[in-house]
């Protein structure tokens, strides 16, 4: 039998269930008792209560917004919580299926938007939880997030959307990388096209998380075979990731420090077989060969290292890392391996050393 939904919980700020103002329970029914604290403090809120408010559209809103202020606290059972919660997670996916309708328009507001953010944050507790992860798998649950990927919209809306989608779906391979079931699911659903998708079009942080997934997927076998013997998913990435390195990573930000770090990785990755390995010495980015990125990766000796086994692997009879410290001849040495494009010319223009 369900239980009720407190009264006390429908009204438009809920107030805190069952207590009075010296903070004992509540002993007559239905009737709203006065309390002088926080209404907006979770903390005078039981967990189960605002998972029951979850199933009312009238309390619904709050609820959510005070779940996610204890996820922010780190209630490390809430996505268990919200799994085994009658009723919850379809709330939680009304939210998200609300706004399907105006995702082909450009007319999806802010607030709107960050309704189903508010909801997707939730969603990703139990996408990040070992004792739920598979069930959402299970689930099918991601197939109701790729509709919000699939904007080609730069606005903000989209954006956040796009940012918090990919969130979840992090959140999937977190401490699983090497789970075989969640790796195929993810492969099986296309993820990586829609990623490189989201990338092309979304913000810097969009690129960040996308570029993230990638580079986990990647590094799984499974993976590796599906990009590798797909060789349209191969012309994208690098078309992709090549436009990213050309035109985003020529700035020094905090976003671009890690995303230098994954499009390396992922690049890298795709060297390690013979068939991507032979496409790569026409596609690699002309940035990479440039003194201005190589100075970007100073502080960077990871990426740096990266960088210089990619080379290795892609041009290993001219390879010469071992003898030539990097410098400007060894930068004019890498430089002088990228082919020009068809036509000579390049979004970047070739120097001589």
């Amino acid at each position: 039998m369900s239980r009720r939904i407190p009264d006390i919980l429908k009204s438009n700020l809920p107030l805190p269930i069952g207590r009075n103002q010296t903070g004992s329970s509540s002993s007559s029914k239905g009737k709203q008792l006065a309390f002088t604290g926080d209404p907006a403090d979770p903390r005078n809120y039981r967990v189960e209560d605002l998972l029951m408010a979850l199933n009312d559209n009238r309390t619904r809103e709050n609820a959510i917004l005070l779940l996610n202020k204890i996820r922010i606290s780190g209630n490390e059972k809430l996505g268990l919580l919200l799994w085994n919660c009658p009723g919850a997670i379809f709330a939680l996916l009304q939210e998200i299926m609300k706004i399907y309708y105006v995702l082909s328009t450009p007319e999806l507001t802010e607030v709107a938007a960050k309704k189903v953010c508010d909801a997707l944050a939730l969603i990703q507790t139990v996408a990040a939880h070992p004792e739920t992860k598979k069930e959402f798998v299970r689930a099918n649950f991601a197939e109701y997030l790729y509709p919000l990927l699939n904007p080609k919209y730069v606005e903000k809306p989209f954006e956040y959307l796009r940012v918090n989608s990919l969130g979840v779906i992090g959140s999937l391979l977190k401490e699983a990388a090497t789970d075989g079931e969640i790796i195929k699911y993810l492969i099986d659903g296309s993820v990586i096209p829609k990623c490189l998708f989201s990338m092309e079009v979304g913000g810097p942080l969009t690129k960040s998380v996308g570029g993230l997934i990638i580079e986990k997927l990647l590094n799984t076998d499974l993976g590796a075979k599906y990009c590798v013997w797909n060789a349209k998913v191969v012309n994208v990435m690098t078309r992709v990731f090549g436009q990213i390195v050309d035109q985003d990573l020529a700035i020094i930000t905090p976003s671009n420090y890690q995303l230098r770090r994954y499009i390396i990785n992922c690049y890298l990755r795709l060297s390690e077989d013979t068939r991507a390995c032979t496409s790569l010495k026409t596609v690699l980015p002309l940035r990479f060969s440039d003194p201005t990125f190589w100075n970007m990766l100073f502080d960077d000796e990871i990426a740096r290292a990266n960088l210089e086994r990619l080379f290795s692997n892609v041009f290993p009879e001219h390879h010469r890392a071992a003898e030539v410290r990097p410098s400007e001849q060894h930068f004019g040495y890498y430089y002088s391996l990228v082919p020009a494009p068809p036509g000579g010319s390049s979004s970047m223009p070739r120097r001589n050393f």
